[in-house]
C-alpha cells in the first residue's frame, strides 16, 4: 500500500469539447477499437509458414496526439497526453517515513519456514547493495514463519521441562539410575515413533502435533512405571530377573491395556465431533499424535521395557551402594525436616480434640441443671414471635384480597413460623438430650504414642496413611460414603462463581490499534496533516510507553496508527496503556478514535463481542441501529461501541427525471457513462511503452471537475445537441454504509464492542441483548440473538458434554468387556466426578479462564483418572484369588499399588505443569486451562482413588452377592414349581 506506478492520461479540456461537439463516448470506443493487437493467422509462402499479426497499438505520445477523431480534428485539438504518477487513495509512514507496505503470500504447496527464510536473505541482500545502503530499509511486521518458530521453540521447551520433571520424579520414587533411565526412554522412543507414523500417513509435524505430543510427556511414561514397578516388586519377592520381567509384565499387562485405551477412546467424540469446523481440525491434528504416542508407550511398556530390565537390571555394585547410601543420608534431611513440620500440626490438632472434649463436658454440667428454664425461656421466646407474625399475616390476607402483593409482609410472617419451630425444637433438645449426653458424653480423644510419623520414607507415611483411612472407612461404609457424597456437592461454590469464556484466540498483546475516522472533505494532502497530528502526540509517548514502531495507513476518510512492540509487555499492560492513550489522546473537532481494531461476525476473539439487528427496510434499520448503539454504550463492561456506518464516506446521490430526459434525447446510459468518465476516466488498453505496458486513461482534466458546480453543469452529448446534467436531475446528499450485511435474505445492522474481561463475554452478551429488547421494533425487525457469542457457545458446551457423555458411556463398555463384568467398571467410574471437582477447583482458585478448551480438558481427564483405578481394582480383583478375606484383599492391593499410583499421576501432573503456567499465545490456542483441568483434576482424583475407589468396590461386589442371590433364589423357586 502506497506504491506509486507510472501511467499515461489523456487529459481531455471541457470547453474544447463542447465547443467541437464531441461525444465522448464515440471517441472512447475509437480509442478501444483501435489500440489492439491480435494474430490474424498464418500464411504460407515457398513451404515456410508464417503467423500473421495485426499490432495497432499506440507506442508514442505523438501517436496518440496525432490520432484523428474527425476530418480537420485530431485528439492534440481537444486534450493533452502526459506521463503522470497514479496514486493508491491510501498511503504509509513508518516512524514518520514514507513506507511502501505490502503482503507477501506463499504457494499452496510451500513450505512457510522456507520461505520465509529466503525472503529474508533476499531483504539482507537488498540492505547491503552499495548503492541503497542508508537509502531505504526493510522492516518485517508480521510474520507467521516466526510464529510458527517461536511456537515450535516455546512447545519444545514446555516438553523438556515436563519430560525433565517428570524423569525428576521417576528417580525420587526408584531411587535406581537405570531403571529411571530404563522408563525415561520410554518418552522419546513413543515421541519419535509417533512423528515417523505423522510422516509416513501423510501428516506434518506443526504447532498441533507438538501441542499433542507436549500433553502427553508425562503419559507417556505411566505404562512403564506400573512396568517397571511390578517387575522391581517381583525382583524384591527373590525372583531372577528374566522371571521377574515376564511376571511382572504378565501381571499389570491387562490393566495397562485397558488404562491406555480407555485414554485413547476418549479423543474418538472429539476428533469426529461436527459443531465447531475450526475445534475439529485443531482436535484431531492434536489428538491422533498424542493418542499413537499412547499405543505406542503401551508397546515399549510390554515388550521392549522387560527385556530391557532383564538385561541391565542387576544387583548394585559395592560402589552404587556407597553412592545410594551416601544419597539416602543426604534425602533423609528433607524428610526428617517434613517430619518435624508435620509434627507441630499433629499436637495441635490433638490438643484441640482434647480441649473441645473437656469444654464439651464442662458445657453439658451446666446446662443440665438449667434445661427447665431455658426450655421455657426458647418456649416463651417462640409464642411471642408467633404473636407478632400474626399482624403481619391479617396484612398479608387485606393486601392480597386487595389485589396488591405484599412480598415484605410474607417474608415477616415466614420468619416467625420459622422462629417458632426453631425454638420447638431447641427446647426439645434441651429436655431429652442433653442428660443422655451427659450420661454418655464419649471417650476422651486417644493420643497417639508419637506424633511424629513412621518410618523414614514419605512414602511410607503416605502408605500407612492411606491404610489407616481405608480401615476405617471399610468399618464406616455409610459415613465414609457421606463424606465423599459432602466433598462432591462442594463442586457447586466453583460453579457457581465461575464463568466460561468463548472458543477463540487472545487479543495481540504486542500492538495497539487506533482507528482515525473523519469527515470526508479531506483531500490526501490534508487527511496527511491530521494524521500527522496523531503521530506527533504519540512520538512524544514514545519513551515512555516503549513501543518499537509507529505506523500510520490513511486515506481521505480516515486511518489507522499502529504501536507496536518488539516484547509483548503483557495483556494487563496493555489495557492500562489502551486506557491512558484513550483518556490523554483527544480527537479534533470532526473526528472520532476507535481504540479497538474492526472484527468479522465470523472471527472468534474473546475480546470482542457482536450484536446484530435484522429487518427488511434499511432507513428504519439504521435508525434502530443507532438506538441500539446509544444503550450499549450506556451498559457497564462493555467500550469502543461501534458500527459499520461510523467512517462511511457521505454520499451524493443523483436521481435523473426520465421524462425530462426523453424529452432531450438523453439516455439514462448516456448520463451515468459521462458522469462516470468525468469523475473516474475510461480505461483504455494498455500503452506499449519501450520496456513495458502502461495503463492508458482518458479522463477529463482533474481541475476542470473538481466542484459539485462543474458535475451539476457537466454536458451530455445527445445525437442533435449537448444538455447540462442539471436540466433532467437531481443531486443530493446522503449519509453511506460501510458494509452491507443480508442474513437469510435481511439486511443487518452489524455492532461490535469491546468486553472488560474475557471472562464476561457471554454475561455481557445476554446483558446487551436484554437491553436491545427494549427497542419497540415492528413486525419484520428482530435480533440476531440466535448468532450471538452466547448462542454459539451454548452449542460449544451441548456438544462437549454429549462428548464428555460419549467419552464416558465408550469407557464404560471398555471395561466391561476387558473386565468381563458389568459392576467392576462402575466402581472405577467413580473416580470421574471428584476428577471434575478438582478439575472446577483448580480452575477456580488459580483465576484461569476456563473456556471450551478447558472443557476439552475434562473430557481428556475422564480417560486419564479412570487409569489408577483400572490398575487398582485389578490387583484387588487379583488378590481376592488367593484369599477369602475381602478386607485384606482390599489393603494388601491398596498398599501394592500406591506407589505406581502416585507415581504416574504426578508424573503427567508435572509433565502438565509446564504448559498450564505458560504464557498464552496471541495467534494460537490458549491451552492452559485444558493443562489446568487435567493436572488440578488428577491430583484430587489420585487421593479420591485411593479411597473412594476401594469402598464403590466392596458396595459394588455387596450388590453383586445380593443381586446373585436374588436371581438364583428366583430360577430355584420357578423350577420347584415347574
Amino acid at each position: 500500500f502506497g506504491t506509486l506506478e507510472d501511467s499515461v492520461r489523456i487529459l481531455l479540456d471541457e470547453d474544447k469539447v463542447r465547443a467541437a461537439r464531441l461525444d465522448i463516448g464515440s471517441l472512447v470506443a475509437a480509442l478501444m477499437r483501435d489500440n489492439f493487437a491480435q494474430p490474424m493467422g498464418e500464411v504460407n509462402d515457398g513451404g515456410r509458414r508464417f503467423l500473421l499479426r495485426s499490432d495497432m497499438r499506440m507506442r508514442s505520445f505523438a501517436e496518440i496526439e496525432n490520432y484523428p477523431i474527425r476530418q480537420g480534428l485530431r485528439l492534440k485539438d481537444v486534450a493533452s497526453v502526459v506521463r503522470a504518477k497514479t496514486i493508491r487513495d491510501q498511503l504509509t509512514r513508518i516512524d514518520g517515513r514514507d513506507a511502501y507496505y505490502g503482503m507477501i503470500q506463499k504457494e499452496s504447496t510451500a513450505n512457510m519456514v522456507e520461505v520465509s527464510h529466503a525472503l529474508r536473505d533476499l531483504f539482507e541482500d537488498f540492505e547491503s547493495d552499495p548503492k541503497l545502503v542508508g537509502k531505504i530499509g526493510v522492516s518485517v511486521f508480521f510474520d507467521q514463519a516466526r510464529f510458527i518458530e517461536v511456537s515450535l521453540s516455546q512447545l519444545s521447551q514446555t516438553a523438556l521441562w515436563g519430560g525433565g520433571l517428570s524423569v525428576l520424579v521417576l528417580l525420587m520414587f526408584l531411587r535406581r539410575v537405570r531403571m529411571t533411565l530404563c522408563v525415561a526412554l520410554s518418552i522419546p522412543a513413543s515421541a519419535l515413533l509417533a512423528i515417523t507414523w505423522e510422516h509416513f500417513t501423510g501428516g506434518s509435524f506443526n504447532v498441533l502435533t507438538m501441542t499433542g505430543l507436549t500433553l502427553g510427556i508425562g503419559m507417556l511414561v505411566d505404562n512403564s512405571v506400573v512396568v517397571m514397578e511390578s517387575i522391581a516388586r517381583q525382583r524384591s519377592e527373590g525372583k531372577g530377573p528374566l522371571d521377574a520381567a515376564v511376571s511382572g509384565a504378565r501381571d499389570v499387562g491387562l490393566a495397562i491395556s485397558l488404562a491406555t485405551l480407555t485414554t485413547v477412546v476418549v479423543f474418538l467424540p472429539l476428533i469426529f465431533m461436527g459443531g465447531n469446523p475450526m475445534l475439529r481440525v485443531m482436535l484431531g491434528a492434536m489428538g491422533i499424535p498424542l493418542c499413537i504416542s499412547l499405543l505406542v508407550s503401551l508397546l515399549v511398556a510390554l515388550i521392549f521395557l522387560p527385556v530391557v530390565s532383564a538385561r541391565i537390571l542387576g544387583e548394585r555394585s559395592q560402589k552404587a551402594e556407597s553412592v545410594a547410601a551416601v544419597m539416602g543420608g543426604v534425602m533423609l534431611v528433607p524428610v526428617r525436616a517434613i517430619a518435624g513440620l508435620v509434627t507441630v500440626p499433629r499436637a495441635a490438632f490433638h490438643w484441640g480434640l482434647a480441649a473441645t472434649h473437656r469444654a464439651i463436658r464442662l458445657s453439658l454440667g451446666l446446662l443440665v441443671p438449667l434445661r427447665w428454664p431455658l426450655s421455657a425461656a426458647l418456649l416463651g421466646a417462640g409464642a411471642l414471635a408467633l404473636g407478632r407474625g400474626g399482624p403481619a399475616r391479617d396484612l398479608v390476607q387485606q393486601m392480597n384480597g386487595l389485589g396488591v402483593p405484599s412480598r415484605a409482609g410474607t417474608m415477616s410472617a415466614s420468619g416467625s413460623t420459622n422462629a417458632a419451630v426453631g425454638s420447638v425444637i431447641a427446647a426439645l433438645l434441651l429436655i431429652f438430650v442433653l442428660p443422655h449426653w451427659r450420661r454418655r458424653p464419649g471417650l476422651p480423644p486417644r493420643r497417639p504414642s508419637s506424633l511424629r510419623p513412621k518410618g523414614t520414607s514419605i512414602l511410607v507415611w503416605i502408605q500407612e496413611a492411606n491404610r489407616s483411612l481405608l480401615t476405617w472407612t471399610m468399618q464406616h461404609r455409610l459415613l465414609a460414603s457421606l463424606a465423599a457424597m459432602g466433598a462432591l456437592s462442594s463442586v457447586s461454590i466453583p460453579m457457581g462463581k465461575m464463568s466460561m469464556a468463548a472458543f477463540g484466540r487472545e487479543e495481540e498483546s504486542s500492538q495497539i490499534e487506533i482507528r482515525v475516522d473523519m469527515e470526508d472533505n479531506f483531500t490526501l494532502s490534508e487527511a496527511s496533516e491530521e494524521i500527522a497530528h496523531y503521530e506527533g502526540l504519540l512520538e512524544g509517548m514514545r519513551e515512555e510507553l516503549g513501543f518499537e514502531h509507529l505506523v500510520a495507513r490513511f486515506g481521505v476518510g480516515g486511518g489507522r496508527l499502529e504501536l507496536q512492540w518488539v516484547d509483548r509487555p503483557g495483556v494487563v499492560k496493555m489495557e492500562a496503556t489502551r486506557a491512558r492513550l484513550r483518556k490523554e489522546l483527544q480527537p479534533r473537532p470532526g473526528q472520532k478514535l476507535i481504540f479497538s481494531k474492526e472484527t468479522g461476525m465470523d472471527v472468534a476473539s474473546r475480546q470482542f463481542v457482536h450484536f446484530q439487528l435484522r429487518g427488511t427496510n434499511p432507513e428504519q434499520l439504521e435508525q434502530f441501529g443507532m438506538q441500539a448503539v446509544k444503550l450499549l454504550r450506556d451498559l457497564p463492561g462493555l467500550t469502543d461501541v461501534t458500527t459499520s456506518l461510523e467512517g462511511a464516506p457521505e454520499q451524493i446521490r443523483l436521481q435523473i427525471d426520465r421524462e425530462a430526459a426523453t424529452t432531450y434525447g438523453v439516455t439514462s446510459n448516456a448520463a451515468i457513462q459521462s458522469l462516470t468518465w468525468a469523475l473516474r476516466g475510461a480505461a483504455l488498453p494498455r500503452f506499449q511503452d519501450v520496456d513495458r505496458e502502461l495503463p492508458l486513461i482518458i479522463e477529463y482534466d482533474e481541475e476542470e471537475v473538481a466542484g459539485l458546480d462543474t458535475i451539476r453543469d457537466l454536458s451530455v452529448f445527445t445525437a442533435t445537441s449537448v444538455v447540462p446534467l442539471s436540466a433532467f436531475s437531481e443531486i443530493e446528499f446522503q449519509p453511506g454504509a460501510g458494509q452491507i450485511h443480508r442474513w437469510n435474505g435481511k439486511i443487518t445492522f452489524d455492532i461490535q464492542a469491546r468486553v472488560d474481561n474475557p471472562s464476561r463475554q457471554t454475561e455481557l452478551v445476554r446483558a446487551g441483548y436484554a437491553a436491545l429488547q427494549t427497542l419497540e421494533m415492528p413486525r419484520g425487525f428482530s435480533l440476531g440473538m440466535d448468532d450471538s457469542a452466547a448462542a454459539r457457545q451454548a452449542e460449544e458446551v451441548d456438544e462437549l458434554t454429549n462428548a464428555l457423555l460419549l467419552s464416558v458411556v465408550l469407557v464404560f463398555l471398555l471395561m466391561g468387556i476387558l473386565f468381563e463384568s458389568l459392576l467392576l467398571p462402575i466402581s472405577v467410574l467413580t473416580t470421574i466426578p471428584f476428577a471434575i471437582l478438582g478439575a472446577l477447583w483448580t480452575i477456580y482458585l488459580t483465576g484461569t479462564t476456563m473456556d471450551s478448551v478447558g472443557f476439552i480438558g475434562l473430557i481428556i481427564l475422564v480417560g486419564v483418572v479412570v487409569n489408577n483405578g483400572i490398575v487398582l481394582i485389578d490387583k484387588i480383583h487379583r488378590g481376592r484369588r488367593s484369599t477369602a478375606n475381602r478386607t485384606e484383599a482390599v489393603l494388601a492391593g491398596s498398599a501394592a499399588r500406591v506407589r505406581p499410583i502416585l507415581m504416574t499421576a504426578l508424573t503427567t501432573v508435572f509433565g502438565l505443569l509446564p504448559m498450564a503456567l505458560s504464557e498464552a499465545t496471541n495467534d494460537g490456542i490458549d491451552y492452559r486451562a485444558l493443562a489446568t483441568c487435567v493436572a488440578g483434576g488428577l491430583v484430587i482424583s489420585t487421593f479420591f482413588t485411593l479411597w473412594i475407589v476401594p469402598l464403590a468396590y466392596t458396595v459394588m461386589d455387596d450388590l453383586t452377592h445380593t443381586l446373585g442371590g436374588t436371581l438364583r433364589g428366583s430360577i430355584r423357586g420357578r423350577r420347584k414349581r415347574t
